[in-house]
């Protein structure tokens, strides 16, 4: 995640913006994302460790793990012209462990344009099971999707897993389901 909030920093601008910015600092960070990294400096987290993400590549149907889904829910402020800034893609996190009830009451200010900011927060979706061939499709996933957004070019096939790193961004489907593991699938 702190992939997630390096490349989500805010800009200074460009032009006579950015020399405004400069000459109003007094030493304090951006607002938002980078406020963040004064509480909670940078580094992995004991709660992300986890073995079950080095599994997936026997594919056996019968091994299940299970994990705690939190879905990603996203408040737009602000304005853009762009209208693709306004379509938000549904997604949720994958962890082996439960998170501090402190993590679910905190928000994070994601800066996706000058004056268009979105305010992001966890929801405990609870501990679903998930079969190890799934997992090998949500890990394919969770890697092209880092690859987009780190702008790397990596095959899914060979990419390493760290235990000290065992989360997984899944994609949601719209809708509802008693079962978190259906919306997650349709989401493919």
């Amino acid at each position: 995640m702190v992939a997630f909030t390096g490349m989500l920093l805010p800009d200074k601008g460009v032009g006579a913006e950015a020399d405004k910015v400069e000459q109003n600092d007094e030493g304090e960070p951006l607002p938002g994302t980078a406020r963040h990294r004064e509480f909670y400096p940078e580094g992995v987290a004991d709660i992300l460790q986890g073995e079950w993400i080095l599994s997936g590549q026997s594919r056996e149907e019968s091994k299940i793990f299970n994990l705690y889904m939190y879905s990603v829910t996203c408040e737009n402020t602000g304005f853009s012209k762009d209208s693709l800034l306004n379509q938000v893609s549904e997604f949720a996190v994958l962890f082996g462990t439960e998170l501090d009830a402190e993590v679910l009451s905190m928000s994070m200010d994601l800066f996706i344009a000058r004056a268009f900011i979105t305010k992001a927060t966890l929801v405990c979706e609870g501990a679903i099971e998930i079969r190890e061939t799934q997992l090998t499709l949500l890990k394919n996933f969770h890697v092209r999707l880092m690859s987009i957004v780190l702008d790397v070019d990596v095959e899914p096939s060979n990419t390493p897993w760290d235990t000290a790193k065992a989360y997984l961004f899944v994609p949601l489907s719209r809708g509802k389901s008693a079962d978190p593991v259906k919306l997650i699938l349709t989401g493919l």
